[in-house]
């Protein structure tokens, strides 16, 4: 085993490589030699691969090949492919060049679809593929541009127009933008909760009808009715009503306040809102 491994591995033939003819006797005395030792054909021909690098089929074909004929063949070579630009004359070179500079002669900027359109037309030159024609003024050094036209700086630069503000266009400045709430809930639903909330709101025609106090939202009826029938009877004898207790008291002395001495129908007014003594106001 450490003699296999000390041994330097083999390269491998390339697949389409040339095998001359006398390589191809080499490999028949290789194999043959090993059919000597008392191996058998196939396993020859497995070591001789292994040995030389050469695949297996081309071991077999050459066995065979000297088996019936006696002697052992190489192939043709293959022959390289002669490229359109080969096959093109010198006058035939010069003559595409002309056609290129005519373009220019005629002040127009050539590229390979022009080009090609005129080399089909053209009886002096035989049938060349775009491809192909590509390919030949590249050899020629004429590279062609893939737009007809070059744009100049000029027309590339555009002037800035000054930026409307967002939310607004060149017919509204005067319209605000919309708010966060008109965005967020649908366009039926702002509209219905802008009504209500117009009714309730006041404008400068009614600035002196005044909103429900709380006085008013949080008490009953009939609560509210008994409360203001007691403020009105203290208002008239001059009572002092205490907020907290919500009913009369008869006072004798007047009473004092952190602002001063009252007697009992200020105190009563001292006591409630603005908002409260008009409510008192419309009973």
């Amino acid at each position: 085993m450490d003699n296999v491994e000390n041994q330097p591995s083999v390269t491998k033939n390339k697949s389409g490589q040339y095998i001359g003819q006398g390589q191809r006797k080499i490999l028949f005395d290789v194999v043959k030699k090993h059919i000597t030792t008392g191996k058998s054909k196939s396993s020859s021909v497995k070591l001789t691969s292994e040995e030389t690098g050469i695949s297996k089929g081309t071991i077999w074909a050459t066995i065979k090949q000297i088996e019936q004929e006696g002697k052992a063949t190489s192939p043709s070579k293959k022959r390289k492919r002669s490229s359109q630009y080969e096959k093109l004359n010198e006058e035939q070179k010069m003559h595409l060049g002309k056609i290129v500079h005519n373009f220019f002669m005629k002040n127009e900027t050539p590229n390979l679809s022009k080009i090609h359109q005129v080399v089909k037309d053209d009886d002096n030159l035989p049938p060349i593929s775009r491809t192909n024609l590509w390919r030949i003024l590249k050899k020629l050094e004429i590279e062609c541009e893939k737009k007809e036209l070059l744009c100049t700086m000029e027309q590339i630069i555009v002037k800035k127009e000054p930026k409307e503000p967002k939310g607004y266009t060149s017919t509204n400045y005067d319209k605000p933008r919309r708010t966060s709430f008109d965005q967020e809930m649908p366009s039926t639903s702002g509209i219905a909760i802008k009504q209500e909330s117009n009714k309730e709101s006041y404008t400068s025609m009614n600035y002196d009808k005044p909103r429900p106090t709380s006085f008013e939202q949080e008490m009953p009826l009939s609560s509210r009715i008994a409360i203001k029938q007691e403020i009105k009877e203290a208002l008239e004898n001059n009572d002092f009503i205490d907020y907290n207790e919500s009913r009369v008291k008869q006072e004798s002395e007047t009473s004092k306040d952190k602002k001063g001495n009252f007697d009992g129908a200020q105190q009563v007014k001292l006591k409630f809102t603005a908002k409260e003594e008009m409510f008192l106001e419309k009973g």
